[in-house]
């Protein structure tokens, strides 16, 4: 609703690109939201629809690759999604609209807009302005983050104002004392410090149905969710993960996956584990 909203000028949200629903609103404010939806319902007549979002799948996250066919985006918890854009999509690249995807883009936040039914992306909004730092929560104190990068599995510190940066879990907003070690971060860097950190459990279960591997020093399986959406895992061949099937485990399991073979991830601080 806010983004249906958003996009009929009714609301802004804040001046650093958030939105916060649980804040006060001041009479001005609200008399502000009446006026703009008089002007819409003037304009349009007639009332902003829901049907673009039905069927409509909303990933968040920082552009691995940005070619004009398909984008690879790393996801809020971690999950690498290799989707096909549509042709047609609508591309909205630093508040302009742009024709098509491009590699410059790449390194940027986006949010994509995933059609189920017709297993492309059809809408893009990308932050190529800001700089966003992804990983594994390695500790924290008063003053700092320890990450280790999902880029090049490096260790870095990172300050944050104790009162200024906001930290969210699970898109709820906490206190930095509630952020657990091994928690996947994705952190917008301001100038000097952290401005916003962003972080969902280091543990948990992904679902689909496995459409290919890739053997090498580094193995790839593509999977398909339930949506149609398609991720990939990778792990190195001299560390795979514990692999099993009927309920047995197998020292060769690589050998035992199939394409068409629906999968259960267990991932656990960024790796996979079974």
């Amino acid at each position: 609703y806010v983004q249906v909203l958003y996009e009929a000028g009714v609301v802004e949200g804040n001046s650093d690109n958030t939105f916060n629903p649980k804040s006060g609103v001041k009479r001005s404010e609200v008399a502000a939201m009446f006026s703009r939806t008089l002007a819409y319902l003037d304009d349009h007549d007639g009332l902003p629809t829901l049907a673009q979002y039905d069927g409509v799948k909303k990933f968040k996250g920082v552009l691995l690759d940005a070619s004009t066919g398909a984008v690879t985006l790393r996801s809020m918890t971690g999950v690498e999604y290799v989707l096909d854009v549509d042709p047609d999509a609508s591309l909205t690249v630093d508040g302009k609209s742009v024709s098509k995807m491009s590699s410059s883009y790449e390194g940027g936040f986006a949010e994509l807009y995933f059609d189920t039914d017709e297993k492309t992306v059809t809408r893009a909004v990308v932050d190529t302005k800001s700089d966003w730092i992804q990983g594994q929560l390695k500790t924290s104190d008063t003053t700092a983050l320890s990450i280790v990068s999902s880029d090049d599995n490096s260790t870095k510190s990172y300050l944050f104002d104790k009162d200024e940066t906001a930290f969210y879990y699970e898109n709820k907003s906490i206190p930095k004392t509630s952020l657990a070690r091994g928690s996947y971060v994705t952190a917008k860097m301001g100038e000097k410090r952290l401005e916003q950190v962003w972080a969902y459990p280091g543990e948990y279960e992904l679902e689909g149905t496995m459409l290919s591997m890739d053997y090498g020093t580094t193995c790839t399986v593509m999977v398909e969710d339930e949506d149609g959406a398609v991720f990939q895992l990778q792990f190195l061949i001299s560390e795979q993960p514990t692999i099993s099937r009927g309920g047995i485990t197998y020292e060769d399991g690589l050998t035992r996956l199939q394409e068409g073979d629906l999968l259960t991830i267990r991932i656990r601080d960024g790796e996979i584990r079974e």
